[in-house]
């Protein structure tokens, strides 16, 4: 149970082996245990392959949803949103995103704002305003 855990972060990883013995590439995905009273953030995207696929052509929209932790004390929290959007080979920031409104809970950006053929990391860091420290994100990959 989660109470038998220590403090820490928790690296889980999925391979899935099928019938031939071939083997997929590994997921990871990591989880924080804390003492504090962290928000929790989910980015809504259908990915498939955990690659969000749009054409450069359309409107990027997503849409992140965020609740304050349910330990006691932490009710009537107020969040903070922050996006970030980073080409995922070079780490550069797409030029449109110094036009997007970045501190909603949904990130809007225009046709032609990514560039084809390229892959991008979405961000949103949820955290408690007034705090640096009670925060948490979510990620999703985009291919244009």
């Amino acid at each position: 149970t989660a109470e038998d855990l220590p403090l820490g972060d928790f690296h889980i990883q999925l391979e899935v082996t099928n019938w031939l013995g071939v083997t997929s590439a590994a997921s990871t995905i990591v989880v924080s245990k804390k003492l504090t009273a962290i928000p929790r953030v989910k980015i809504d995207a259908v990915e498939h392959d955990g690659v969000l696929k749009v054409k450069a052509n359309a409107v990027l929209t997503l849409t992140a949803h965020a609740e304050s932790s349910s330990c006691s004390g932490s009710t009537g929290q107020v969040l903070d949103f922050l996006w970030t959007v980073k080409d995922a080979s070079s780490a550069a920031v797409p030029s449109a995103m110094a036009s997007a409104a970045k501190t909603r809970s949904e990130l809007s950006l225009s046709a032609f704002a990514l560039t084809a053929a390229r892959t991008y990391v979405a961000t949103c860091t949820v955290n408690v305003r007034g705090s640096a420290l009670l925060l948490s994100a979510d990620s999703v990959r985009v291919s244009v």
